[in-house]
Formats: C-alpha cells, structure tokens, sequence
C-alpha cells in the first residue's frame, strides 16, 4: 500500500476486526467446503472426514466409495465383491454365506435353495477382484488369482442362508451311518483361518453330535458315539475368535473399530432344527 501498511494473516487464520491479532478461520461454517463429508474446524483448517468405507476426494465433491477388493489388501479368503461402502466376502462352490467372515454347506442345502440364484450369486472373473482357488499351490493349497486370468476353476458364490431363522434339515439316518457329515463350517476371512473355533452352545444334552476341526480348517457337524434316536432336534452354533488379548490389541493399534470388524467378521450364530428319519 502506497504511504502506508497492511497487515496479513497465514492461510486458515483472518484478522479480527476489532483487535489486531489473526484468528482462526472456521471454514466449516457457512461454505460447503466437504460437500457430502462432514466438515470439521482445525486451528488454521480444517478437515473433512467420510464414513468408513468412503474416501474423501475434492475433485468428487464429496464422499466415494472405496474399492477394497481392487485394492489387493481385503481379507478374503475366496473372492471379493465390492458393495457401497464395504465388501462382501465370497464362498467356495457348494457353500453359503453365513454374516460377514463364514461359509456353511450341508446335507439337504441345495435342496432348499433356488440354483438360479445361486449362478446369479456367483463371481464372475470380471467381479472377482481377488480370488484364492484350492489348488496345488504349495502348503496352504491356495493360489491367487486376479481378473487378468481367463480361467476360474472353481466357482466362488455370494449365496448367503438367513442366519435370524433356524435352518431346516431332514435327513436320513440311514446316510449319516458312515460318518457323512451334517454340516460343514468354513471362515471366509483370511486372518480367521486357523484362529476361529465353531462350537455346540445348545440342543447337545444327549451329546448326540459333535463338531470336530480338520487339519484343512473345516469344521464338520458329524453324529456322536452316541447316535440319535429318530426325531427332531434344535442345535445352536456359535463361532470363538482364537485371538489373544495381545493380539487383539495389536489389531486395534494397527486400524480403526470398524476396519477391525471387516478383518475379523462378526461372531456367527446359527440354529439348525434338524429332523432325523
């Protein structure tokens, strides 16, 4: 200014009109700086945050979505399907869905479920970011495979059962004879395998039945020492995270609350009315 001067404040912070000091700017206030994220006030900024699953992008003008199957780094194990803010996590072909981190097939599922649905649940290459296919692929038997390859061996499905409802199942006795399993439980989370158990919590007074843990991570419903009578009969079964406190710490310094659940799954309860003939 010609004769005289003019004071000036740093980028965030104005002049207040009255006293001679710079104070902080609110940017939030009144101007639609974050667009659809909320805006929140720094001193001297300020910063604009999305729900999980979204990422802040100024040229958007707001919240998009993030592709965690694109990214590499989603923990399933199987195949990955993106959705609006999440993921879901596929199942072997033959297996369902059960929540977020678990797989189940059994005696008499496919005859309670439509096969059109399940083609039309299942991943095709194009969606299938990240799939791992059992194969010969050294000791754990997985390979990945991405949406460059032309071939997918195994198909990977996003068919889920209701777990609120219990699960009708009627079989023959005479067929769980030679130890054919009733129910076969899977984690579909990778940091899951090895790190979950699957429990009776309820209906196994008799000890009529037990889950036992293969060397290959299934767990598999099989008839006890002690067979069933004919009849019916209401199991419940829950899955135990085999995390440790240290561990679990570890998990939660390393990523947020809600990063965590994705990684872990939700606890899976399910309710088998089974009826025996």
């Amino acid at each position: 200014m010609l004769g005289g001067f003019r004071c000036g404040c740093p980028q965030g912070y104005v002049q207040h009109y009255q006293w001679n000091q710079c104070v902080d700017e609110n940017e939030c206030a009144g101007n639609q700086v974050c667009g659809s994220a909320s805006c929140y006030n720094t001193l001297g900024s300020y910063k604009c945050v999305c729900p999980s699953g979204f990422d802040f992008q100024t040229g958007a003008g707001g919240c998009q979505d993030i592709n965690e199957c694109a990214m590499g780094s989603n923990p399933c194990s199987f195949g990955c399907s993106n959705t609006d803010g999440g993921y879901l996590c596929g199942c072997p072909g033959g297996f369902y869905r059960a929540g977020q981190g678990h797989c189940i097939t059994g005696a008499g599922f496919q005859g309670q479920f439509n096969p059109e649905e399940d083609e039309e649940s299942a991943l095709s290459p194009e969606t299938c970011y990240e799939c791992k296919i059992n194969g010969g692929a050294g000791k754990g038997g997985r390979h990945r495979r991405n949406a460059a390859d032309n071939e997918l061996q195994e198909s990977v499905s996003l068919a889920s059962v209701d777990t609120q409802n219990s699960i009708p199942m009627n079989l023959s006795l005479a067929s769980l004879q030679n130890k054919e399993p009733l129910l076969e439980l899977l984690p579909a989370l990778e940091p899951l395998e090895h790190h979950v158990r699957y429990v009776i919590t309820h209906g196994n007074q008799g000890e009529h039945f037990r889950l036992l843990e293969r060397r290959d991570g299934k767990s598999i419903l099989r008839l006890g020492r002690r067979p069933p009578p004919p009849g019916s009969y209401r199991l419940e079964i829950a899955s135990l995270p085999l995390f440790g406190p240290r561990k679990l710490r570890e998990l939660e310094d390393q990523h947020d609350s809600d990063y965590l659940l994705g990684e872990i799954g939700d606890a899976l309860r399910i309710k088998l009315h089974i009826h025996l003939h």
